[in-house]
């Protein structure tokens, strides 16, 4: 790791001992951290890494709540709702075309932790919500899916919207 990764993970540590003793380390500091280490250490490669983690989280949210059988959009809706869950945000789910769909995240804790510990970015954070979303789009419809996030809380904006294809 380059001498200014290690500063800024420093920097890092030090602004999570400060939340620590504001209140205690919280487990979305915690994945923030993981994140951004990631997107130091595997430049280009850390974003499809962490969608695939999303993806195996939506596995273990299907066997939680038992919606194998069910597969139409009133399942896609039932199942991010649950991700609402894991995310602490809200979720709404537009269908814009056949195979087009829109995802608004509002109020989601990781971007918002994103954005206290790094400031305002460039480009979406979240990876590993869009992983989680195209697995549910590829559950539902039993077909291959792209998601990708357009806008991001982290950039400063209202909500994350994520933009998802049935190819």
């Amino acid at each position: 790791m380059s001498e200014s990764n290690v500063y800024k993970l420093d920097y890092i540590k030090d602004k999570l001992e400060i939340d620590k003793i504001q209140g205690g380390l919280m487990a979305m500091d915690i994945f923030v951290l993981i994140n951004y280490s990631l997107s130091l250490e595997y430049p280009n490669t850390y974003k499809e890494k962490l969608k695939l983690v999303g993806k195996e989280h939506l596995k273990y949210i299907i066997k939680r709540y038992n919606s194998k059988h069910l597969k139409n959009i009133q399942t896609l809706k039932f199942i991010l709702e649950k991700i609402k869950i894991s995310v602490l945000g809200e979720i709404k789910v537009l269908l814009i075309g056949k195979n087009k769909y829109i995802i608004n995240l509002y109020n989601g804790s990781f971007p918002n932790q994103y954005k206290k510990l790094f400031g305002f970015q460039k480009l979406p954070v979240d990876y590993f919500m869009s992983g989680i979303i195209e697995g549910a789009l590829e559950f539902v419809f039993n077909k291959k899916a792209k998601v990708k996030e357009k806008v991001c809380i982290a950039q400063g904006r209202k909500n994350c919207i994520f933009e998802g294809t049935l190819i």
